[in-house]
């Protein structure tokens, strides 16, 4: 199978659900460019420019609580995120990024959860790999992507069940409003034998003043590195920009930084993975990072 760019066999609206129904029904009419409506609610969705808009326009009952918390978090990342791409992603030829290319074995339908707002294709997905490649975030992005694009939340997949041969998660439960269900949802969407590759910070059982103290100094140490590594690649204005608007966020409150909901250890991963059907069949690790590989039953 070819890499997408050079395909014109795959076609992602016959794998579109509406995102706004539990039962996730596939969408109907409007071939490849659509429109595709939902039988059950009698919504519509549409293509846009940058890509498959897929966010429901209400987020679901157990979801709507965390709504402010949601939005907030999403301004801190869509600014760092989209100011300063080159430091806050996965680095092209990094550690991290090879690392997690190497463990990967990925082939046919890919769905990233959590793809990122930038309009390259992920540094840790290997650019000669010989499969379809779809990335979903919810941060949409100012730029055209140069892959196939969806603009929705990882725990509500606007895709039908098992129509994907592998699904990538880097970095992004920790995301999640509820990681439960977005690995849930990911369990959904994945073809039976099919895998799950999870990259995820790591995180222990210490006392939780520990953590925090931990948590403290990676991340004055990531400063440190942004500074440094923004003058290379970005040069000195932008650098000084991104650090005058990045160090004006506040923590939104019921978030554990910035950026991040909660951070799920391997055993709440490998547990709820468990419950709806993956069994975790490989493990591995980079810095800072743990990686896992599941199976689908």
């Amino acid at each position: 199978m070819k890499p997408h760019a050079h395909s014109t066999e795959f076609s992602l609206h016959t794998l579109l659900a509406c995102p706004a129904c539990e039962a996730k029904p596939a969408l109907v009419g409007g071939g490849i460019a659509g429109p595709w409506n939902c039988e059950y609610c009698g919504r519509t969705y549409r293509k846009a420019e940058r890509g498959y808009h897929l966010v429901p326009d209400r987020l679901p009952e157990p979801l709507e609580r965390h709504q402010a918390l949601w939005e907030a978090l999403q301004k801190n990342g869509s600014l760092c995120y989209e100011l300063a791409p080159e430091l806050n992603l996965f680095r092209k030829g990094s550690t991290e990024a090879e690392a997690f290319i190497d463990f990967m074995k990925l082939e046919g339908v890919v769905l990233d959860i959590g793809c990122g707002p930038q309009s390259w294709q992920p540094a840790y997905i290997d650019p000669a790999a010989q499969i379809e490649y779809v990335g979903l975030d919810p941060l949409a992005g100012s730029s055209l992507r140069e892959f196939t694009f969806v603009h929705g939340l990882g725990e509500c997949l606007p895709f039908v069940a098992a129509g994907f041969d592998n699904i990538v998660i880097s970095s992004s439960l920790d995301h999640m409003m509820d990681f439960r269900r977005g690995l849930q949802e990911a369990a959904r969407v994945l073809k039976s034998k099919g895998h799950i590759y999870i990259a995820m910070h790591e995180v222990d059982d210490e006392a939780e003043n520990t953590q925090l103290l931990r948590r403290l100094a990676d991340i004055s140490l990531r400063t440190a590195r942004q500074v440094v590594n923004g003058f290379r690649t970005m040069g000195l204005r932008r650098t000084y920009d991104y650090l005058r608007q990045a160090t004006s966020l506040r923590i939104p409150k019921g978030a554990k930084d910035l950026f991040h909901v909660y951070f799920p250890t391997v055993e709440d991963v490998t547990h709820e993975l468990f419950k709806n059907g993956v069994a975790v069949t490989k493990t591995g690790d980079c810095p800072g990072f743990l990686l896992l590989q599941g199976q689908k039953r």
